[in-house]
């Protein structure tokens, strides 16, 4: 209650209200607005109200008021009453020992459902804003736990073993009981007291009658029934906790000397009855056993877990307790497992309860907040609650069919189908919420992705926005009842009308883009679009340009077949590749990949015509399947495995032969004369040039070692193999320009070539006049180098050596041949023939 009138005026009325009475005006002016409380309470002695700043020890009923000070510069503080202790009113008693034996319970329950209101509506509400008091918030939560099992516990009967005064006047003297000297007592002459006797006997018996509500308990007392509005866990754990104290007091009375020296009384004076019934008859040592047992099975039941948990974390970890707990049942003899199972149903209520309350104090935006945190902080969270408990629900059914077995009770399982998982409606609610969350947050994510550039629709992005905040403000989400589901479906309905009017209007919008098309490829670019649209359903259907689409992708697709059917190396592609230096496979690959990648944007465009699904629709299947298909054949490792295979078959063990290991080979041409050619497979350097595009392809970890080891080899030898092949060439066309007649002038640069080349094999030459050696040049050789160079040399020289002869020839004919046409003289012969013998000279 806040103050909006005059503040000693709204103070009076407070305390006529609470108290019944209230101070003179001239008493509240003294002491109001000197300090930050102001209390007025009810004197004990007087019964009149006092005012003062300071609330004394003995007072029948008190009020405070907070504020009404004032600080420099501030204005003054709102007043605020607290009512401490409200001023009682005795009602008419009623006789009769019943009711006086009520009163006492009846009065300390009003003090505790007081004080859990107070923790309830008035200290957790006043703290549970402030992050920094989550502490604090978990005490005052096990504080409202604790007084609502002492409200239990309250409801237990009391019983009080009323001792005859004369035998407690006498007992309390006696300081043992062992022996007891009647005489010095003055009881000698009561032993013949019937009336007494009778009395006393009576009161034994009262005695077993009120032990025994008691003792039968434990058997007699059913599972506290399990409702909605119930606390059954809290009142199964106080049950036996109260009733165990309460036979220990029990067990401690009667060791008490009043009740001791009765029944030594009774004893002494042959009264058996009485005292061997209350010896044998009450069943107190077999109720302590079966409540002690009980009790410390429920010792440590982690039910106050649940209550103090605010946040879901919290309560997995409760969860885990609760079921790592009732194993413990194997060490009671007296909990029945259909007592534990029955445990564990109410278990579950509470474990809604508490999910409920962080729901709705933390999350109680749940429809509304951000997304991802409503991921983060209550689906993925409360998620993780129940697919534990199932996993420890499943454990827990195999121990207790385990137990079951042990214990020989019959029928367990039809116990178990018997608990009711009171949790799981929650977990079907959320998971109601989830599924319209994850529905509506890709229709908004769609909605803004597409008409984000259209002015005219962005009404629709509004309506999305706002629809869920406008149909479920009012609406509580965790009202489970019937009458929650009803009207839980009736938003759901108004919500789904809304958005069926919000994507007609889309349909529209696409038909009209659709319609102002020129040709197929800009309906191909509205359809991708506004493709996020196709996802919902109505949207889909009111579109009617799909089937021209379709046979433009056929027509594409079949395109694709023929080129295809033509193979790679009949089509241009592979004409082109050749130019480039793109070796066979590699260049098939290439021309697969490239027409893989059409029909990948052939069926991205279906996709974009008829959704995502397109190849279940019936007007996409035959196109699907024709695509894949297609899409089989062009699989590049299929063609990279075939050209493996083939290398693997062809791969012969040149590499360690004696012959192969030269650079130089001896054939015999088809005229039969013995030709050097170069000792390197042109299909090697192919494979090097193969496995190189292979790799900038992606089939680098996929080259076998040995393919990559021969082209490494053949990689290196590359460049030698050429220089050795051109001189080899270039020694065959001098060879054939150089006649008969003309080889001794060139013998000796032919003789160096030949003796050059012949360390390049392992054949001695007739004409060689070197003597054979031990050693010969080999591709692994460290002198490769030098003796290709010097070979390369050699017939650079050569080169030179014929042509200079080719030269002179020319010149010593065109000199013959105008000896012949010069004039008879000696000059023009001498002249002629001089020119003749400078050629040969030079």
């Amino acid at each position: 209650m806040v103050l909006k009138q005059d503040p000693l005026e709204y103070i009076k009325l407070a305390t006529e209200l609470h108290l019944g009475s209230s101070p003179s005006k001239d008493a509240l002016e003294i002491f109001f607005g000197k300090s930050e409380c102001l209390f007025v309470w009810i004197d004990a002695s007087s019964g009149l109200a006092m005012v003062g700043e300071a609330l004394p020890e003995k007072h029948r009923a008190a009020v405070a008021f907070i504020g009404g000070y004032s600080v420099e510069n501030e204005p003054p503080k709102p007043v605020q009453c607290v009512t401490l202790q409200p001023n009682t009113f005795p009602v008419e008693e009623t006789s009769g020992s019943e009711d006086e034996d009520e009163t006492a319970p009846t009065s300390h329950a009003s003090v505790l459902q007081t004080l859990q209101l107070y923790t309830r509506h008035l200290f957790l509400p006043a703290v549970k804003h402030t992050n920094e008091t989550s502490i604090l918030q978990d005490k005052i939560r096990e504080l409202d736990v604790a007084i609502g099992q002492s409200q239990r516990s309250a409801r237990l009967p009391h019983v009080q073993l009323q001792v005859d005064p004369m035998i407690d006047q006498v007992a309390s003297s006696v300081k043992s009981t062992n022996n007891l000297d009647w005489q010095a007592l003055g009881l000698a002459d009561k032993l013949g007291d019937d009336d007494l006797l009778n009395r006393l006997q009576s009161g034994v018996s009262q005695w077993i009658t009120q032990i025994r509500k008691l003792t039968v308990l434990p058997k007699t007392t059913p599972f506290p029934m399990i409702a909605e509005e119930s606390n059954a866990d809290l009142e199964e754990i106080a049950f036996w906790n109260h009733l165990n104290q309460e036979l220990a007091n029990i067990q401690q009375q009667l060791s008490s000397p009043g009740v001791e020296v009765t029944l030594a009384l009774l004893r002494e004076a042959k009264r058996f009855v009485a005292t061997l019934a209350l010896e044998n008859n009450t069943g107190l040592e077999q109720a302590m056993g079966v409540a002690q047992d009980v009790e410390h099975f429920l010792k440590n039941y982690p039910i106050m877990d649940f209550q103090a948990a605010r946040d879901f974390d919290k309560i997995s970890l409760a969860t885990n307790a609760v079921f790592d707990h009732l194993p413990r049942i194997r060490q009671s003899r007296y909990y029945s497992l259909e007592r534990s199972a029955q445990l564990l149903e109410a278990t579950t209520l509470r474990l809604r309860r508490s999910m409920e309350t962080i729901l709705q104090e933390q999350y109680s935006n749940l429809l509304f907040m951000d997304y991802k945190d409503y991921e983060n902080k209550v689906r993925f969270p409360t998620q993780d609650v129940f697919v534990q408990f199932e996993d420890r629900w499943e454990q827990f059914k195999e121990f207790f069919l385990d137990q079951a077995r042990r214990r020989k009770i019959a029928s367990p399982t039809k116990i178990l189908d018997q608990v009711n998982l009171h949790h799981i409606p929650l977990g079907h609610r959320l998971d109601q919420v989830h599924d319209f969350r994850a529905s509506h947050e890709r229709l908004r994510e769609v909605v803004h992705k597409v008409l984000q550039n259209e002015e005219e629709e962005q009404g629709a992005i509004k309506l999305v926005d706002s629809a869920p905040r406008n149909i479920f403000a009012s609406l509580n989400l965790l009202d489970l009842s019937p009458g929650g589901q009803k009207a839980l479906e009736s938003a759901f309905e108004e919500y789904d009308l809304q958005m069926d009017a919000m994507e007609e209007r889309l349909a529209r919008l696409l038909r009209d883009k659709l319609t102002a098309c020129q040709d197929a490829e800009d309906m191909f670019r509205v359809f991708a679009r506004f493709n996020p649209l196709l996802t919902r359903n109505r949207v889909r259907v009111a579109v009617k340009f799909q089937v021209q689409l379709i046979a433009t992708v056929s027509v594409a697709i079949q395109k694709l077949q023929s080129k295809f059917t033509l193979k790679y190396d009949a089509s241009s592609a592979a004409r082109v590749s050749k130019l480039r230096g793109i070796p066979p496979t590699a260049g098939k690959i290439l021309w697969a990949k490239q027409m893989e990648r059409q029909v990948h944007a052939l069926m991205e465009r279906m996709g974009d015509v008829l959704g995502p699904n397109w190849g279940q629709h019936l007007e996409g299947r035959q196109l699907r399947k024709s695509g894949d298909e297609l899409l089989a054949k062009l699989d590049a490792r299929n063609f990279f495995r075939s050209w493996i295979g083939e290398w693997e078959k062809n791969l012969t063990n040149q590499a360690s032969s004696r012959i192969s290991s030269f650079p130089v080979v001896i054939e015999i041409d088809r005229q039969g004369d013995l030709v050097a050619r170069v000792n390197f497979d042109e299909k090697s350097e192919l494979l090097f040039k193969e496995i190189r595009h292979l790799k900038w392809l992606g089939f680098q970890k996929d080259v076998p070692r040995t393919l990559s080891l021969v082209s490494e080899e053949a990689c290196q030898r590359y460049p030698y193999a050429v220089a050795v092949k051109t001189a080899l060439r270039s020694y065959q066309a001098l060879r054939s320009l150089v006649d008969p007649t003309l080889e001794p002038l060139v013998r000796p640069q032919l003789l160096e070539f030949r003796e050059i080349l012949s360390e390049a094999f392992d054949v001695k030459l007739e004409t060689s006049t070197a003597v054979a050696k031990k050693r010969r040049i080999r591709w692994d050789s460290r002198e490769l180098s030098d003796w290709v160079t010097r070979l390369s040399d050699s017939v650079t020289m050569l080169e030179e050596r014929v042509e200079q002869l080719l030269i002179t020839c020319k010149e010593v004919e065109a000199s013959v041949k105008a000896l012949r046409e010069v004039d008879y003289s000696t000059a023009n012969f001498q002249n002629v023939l001089g020119r003749i013998q400078n050629s040969v000279d030079e």
